[in-house]
């Protein structure tokens, strides 16, 4: 699929892998994504995520991609405080902050507004 979220973007490839409970029944899926630039070389992480998030919105739609269930997307640091406000369904998306980013001042009020 197209996502022209901007000049460097060509494609994303996104897939879900199914997130399971005790009892084997699809609870949610995670929405992984690889978001390739017009050289063929994969995008940083944010530019990534932002075209993910703009590609399931609007070219696919999350219900398509995941029915009723919850999605989860891996996001990072960057992502979160160049994002403002995100137009996500709270009730809908899980925000999987990446383990290594730094923890600051800055982060914990973005993460305390969401």
């Amino acid at each position: 699929m197209t996502a022209p979220i901007q000049d460097a973007v060509t494609d994303v490839v996104l897939a879900r892998q199914p997130i399971f409970d005790a009892d084997l029944r699809i609870n949610a899926f995670e929405l992984l994504y690889r978001a390739v630039g017009e050289e063929g070389l994969p995008l940083d992480p944010a530019k990534a995520t932002a075209s993910v998030l703009v590609a399931a919105l609007t070219d696919v739609g999350l219900e398509r991609l995941v029915g009723d269930q919850r999605a989860f997307i891996n996001v990072n640091r960057e992502f979160l405080l160049s994002f403002r406000p995100l137009p996500l369904p709270a009730d809908r998306v899980v925000l999987e902050l990446v383990e290594d980013q730094v923890m600051d001042a800055d982060l914990m009020d973005v993460l305390g507004e969401l």
